[in-house]
């Protein structure tokens, strides 16, 4: 049993996707997070960068204000 396993089964917890990252999605960052069995570093954050609409691609505000 590898060491994820045994720490899920302590938690109550059954490992469905052994590969599968955890992600959460902020608004000032965003954090992934994976097995420590896979990397050094399994827990990694990135800055979300504000989206200003003058800068998208023309056309595309208009489509994505009328969503909302």
């Amino acid at each position: 049993m590898s060491k994820a396993r045994a720490a899920a089964k302590l938690a109550g917890l059954p490992i469905i996707h052994p590969f599968a990252a955890g992600i959460d999605i902020g608004s000032r960052f965003h954090v992934v997070v994976v097995s420590p069995d896979l990397c050094d570093e399994p827990v990694q954050t990135f800055q979300a960068l504000p989206v200003i609409s003058s800068e998208w691609p023309v056309g595309s505000s208009r489509r994505v204000s009328e969503q909302w």
